[in-house]
């Protein structure tokens, strides 16, 4: 099944696990790992799980976690109850309150056309699947990978909005911990560079 409804196949080790998987069955040793915020999470777990198949990493508005464990928690229990939510109503609703977080503002002034995609492509997720994979791989659920920043010897390019200030905030953080990080600062974009400045 391409999209599990058990929170099980998206914890982190599952999910690097059959990423690596993936590159034995195209006969790929090393790749550089791209991934934007949720992915860009898995990415950076990889660079530190399986650091002998990452030969670089693109990270684009990601985060190495949260640090506090009780902050943590909350946010995994935060997480849980969207998950009800989302099972128990409907996407269409879930879709429109995801849409409305203030992470999404600075989307507000893109062309119609291009939020309404985004819209149909939101409304294709299956429901049980979208809540296993929060139950799984959200924020609360990730490892905090903070400690291991330093420890991250391939050359990672990390992507950020100048208007995402917390996402701003981190991977200037994260930069500074890196031995072999870049970062981009994207001006005009936020959280989703790619869509909000695809030429940039």
């Amino acid at each position: 099944m391409d999209a599990p409804e058990v929170a099980g196949r998206y914890a982190f080790a599952a999910v690097v696990a059959d990423l690596t998987d993936l590159l034995d069955a195209l006969e790929i040793s090393t790749a550089i790992w791209v991934g934007y915020s949720m992915g860009g999470r898995v990415a950076l777990g990889a660079g530190l799980l399986a650091a002998d198949r990452v030969a670089g990493l693109v990270l684009e508005s990601a985060s190495p976690g949260i640090a506090d464990r009780v902050e943590r928690e909350a946010r995994r229990l935060s997480d849980a109850r969207i998950a009800d939510r989302l099972v128990e109503g409907d996407m269409e609703s879930f879709v429109a309150e995801w849409e409305s977080k203030p992470l999404f503002a600075s989307q507000g002034s893109l062309p119609r056309p291009i939020l309404e995609a985004q819209r149909r492509q939101r409304l294709c997720n299956r429901p049980a699947a979208l809540a296993a994979c929060l139950r799984g791989l959200g924020t609360g659920m990730q490892p905090s990978f903070w400690d291991g920043l330093s420890h991250l010897k391939m050359p990672a390019l990390l992507i950020v909005g100048e208007d995402d200030e917390k996402y701003l905030r981190l991977n200037r953080q994260m930069a500074e911990e890196m031995p072999d990080a870049s970062l981009a600062v994207v001006t005009g974009a936020g959280h989703n560079v790619h869509l909000e400045r695809p030429r940039e």
